[in-house]
């Protein structure tokens, strides 16, 4: 029902006419992963930033202030991911002031956590996709698709991203299955909901994804509190965000795997930015998984 929802969203946004501009238009995005894709898509990184601050907390419990709306609206073109990533973008929809692109409405996505313990009973989808190969290709698609429909003038510069951008993703496809593939089924722990993509595609087994409090940075408690919940999973690799506290990235007594979760990041404009972190990684994670309890 939510991917109907989102499709039905998605296919009335695009009704939007064509920016009409001879050169590219201006694109605004919502958060750093949609940043990447829409210049991994072919948008001029000269013309691409972002209209929200960057956050360490759930992206999709950020509350849109009226000076990022007043940002968005000074783009010719406005990219979200979708599904659950940001929670205004019902209300963006509605103002329709500007063409937008919501890139990954169609996305398959893993069960995620209860937003709202009082009002809800069934967990969400996680909707930080983006660590996940696969469906980084069909984000970049989708993107590459509204972008063409929006702006015909520059189809070729898009179709022709696309397909590079595509090649990367079979890159770190191979990589991941030649790197990590002797290690599926092994028992991780993930300490951002990001994190779960990349495990699952890996072949690796999440026994436990620990949350993080609503606007915290990954796990506020204290090592003996998160020593407990892991005490059933002993042999598992622990994998956070290569920006965790300090008590994170040394956790006693366990493995850990720092790994770059692209919440965040400069905007330079380099369309291999996605590959080379993914790339980076594999390779970190198969060096802990490959010494990690004597493997």
């Amino acid at each position: 029902m939510k991917k109907k929802a989102f499709a039905a969203l998605l296919a009335l946004l695009l009704l939007v006419p064509s920016v009409g501009l001879a050169a590219f238009p201006y694109v605004r995005t919502s958060c750093y992963p949609v940043y990447l894709a829409c210049v991994a898509a072919g948008c001029d990184p000269q013309k691409t930033d972002m209209f929200l601050m960057p956050q360490g907390g759930y992206m999709e419990e950020y509350v849109l202030s009226e000076p990022d709306l007043l940002r968005s609206q000074e783009a010719d073109i406005v990219a979200l991911l979708g599904g659950g990533l940001e929670s205004f973008l019902n209300y963006l929809a509605q103002e329709g002031m500007k063409p937008m692109i919501v890139a990954g409405a169609d996305v398959e996505r893993i069960e995620g956590r209860i937003l709202d313990p009082d009002e809800d009973t069934q967990p969400a989808d996680n909707p930080y996709v983006w660590l996940s190969p696969a469906r980084w290709g069909e984000v970049v698609h989708g993107v590459s698709a509204a972008l063409c429909q929006l702006d015909p003038t520059n189809e070729g510069v898009y179709t022709a991203a696309l397909g590079v951008a595509l090649e990367g993703v079979g890159r770190v496809q191979t990589a991941m299955d030649e790197q990590l593939g002797f290690f599926t089924g092994r028992q991780v722990v993930v300490m951002h909901p990001a994190l779960a993509y990349l495990a699952l595609d890996a072949g690796l087994d999440v026994v436990l994804t620990v949350e993080r409090d609503p606007g915290q940075q990954p796990y506020a408690g204290d090592e003996e509190a998160l020593l407990e919940l892991l005490a059933p999973y002993p042999d598992a690799v622990v994998l956070v965000e290569d920006t965790a506290p300090q008590m994170l990235l040394s956790l006693s007594g366990y493995d850990v795997a720092a790994l770059d979760v692209l919440l965040t990041g400069p905007l330079s404009g380099d369309r291999t930015a996605w590959e080379d972190a993914m790339t980076h990684n594999i390779e970190v994670l198969a060096d802990v998984l490959g010494g990690a309890g004597g493997q």
